[in-house]
């Protein structure tokens, strides 16, 4: 369930100025960003840098101290995040959210139910409903997860349920998926599954995502965007933030060179 597309947007995601304080202190400061749709967007940084917060904004969970927050050329400041996720939006959290005793496919379809107008019809049979299940099932070969549909979450991997979360977030079919640190916590096998992943989701869906992973940061995003104490300092095609001095020397720890000139 989503609105249309504002068309005299050319962007799905705009924040402008956004900004956000916690009792004095100033976690993100006058953040600006444009994304296209289909476009691969990462936000980067070391720990502290405001991406969590910034992310908490995208999304919803809570609203900015300043700035706004347009999808599709619409102002949903202050919009709560279910409100988002029926307008195309739908992210994916850090810790996972999934009910450990249902098996896979009854975690997908409660993800399914959650978005339809019957999702308050509780004493409805979830095994008549054929359609939900074929669906799930569809979302769950997406993620090479269709073979252990019956399998219960607390059985699978870490890396297993990740891809679980990734599936519930594209329950809502979303037109933008934000994704919180999807590689936190793999094993170097479990990330490349991941990877494919996000890679293989259709090129209608905009990606925006933070991760520490910087492998999946440059193979994934064409864009990417650079936090330090809550601001800005870089934001450009993804070679040219490769090959940022400032970014090397603030984020993959290299040490600058003093003769180069300032970003």
């Amino acid at each position: 369930m989503q609105n249309q597309e504002n068309m005299s947007s050319p962007y799905c995601l705009e924040l402008i100025g956004i900004g956000k304080s916690f009792h004095g202190l100033r976690a993100v400061d006058d953040v600006n960003l444009k994304v296209k749709s289909g476009q691969r967007v990462a936000i980067i940084g070391p720990n502290g840098a405001g991406k969590t917060t910034l992310f908490n904004m995208i999304s919803g969970e809570f609203p900015p101290s300043d700035g706004k927050v347009l999808l599709f050329g619409e102002d949903v400041t202050e919009l709560p995040n279910y409100k988002r996720v029926y307008k195309g939006l739908s992210r994916t959290y850090q810790i996972t959210t999934l009910f450990p005793e249902f098996s896979v496919i009854e975690n997908v379809i409660l993800g399914l139910e959650g978005t339809r107008k019957t999702k308050y019809q509780f004493f409805r049979s979830l095994k008549k409903q054929t359609s939900l299940f074929a669906e799930a099932e569809e979302l769950l070969k997406r993620v090479n997860l269709a073979e252990k549909k019956d399998e219960l979450i607390k059985n699978l991997s870490y890396g297993d349920q990740r891809l679980v979360e990734l599936t519930l977030a594209m329950a809502s079919k979303p037109k933008i998926i934000c994704l919180d640190e999807p590689n936190a916590g793999l094993s170097a096998a479990e990330s490349r599954v991941m990877i494919d992943a996000i890679k293989n989701l259709g090129p209608e869906i905009t990606v925006l995502l933070i991760e520490h992973d910087i492998d999946l940061v440059f193979e994934v995003a064409e864009y990417i965007m650079v936090l330090q104490d809550g601001k800005v300092v870089a934001s450009d095609e993804k070679e040219a933030i490769r090959n940022n001095r400032r970014v090397q020397q603030i984020y993959l720890g290299e040490e600058a060179d003093d003769d180069a000139p300032a970003v």
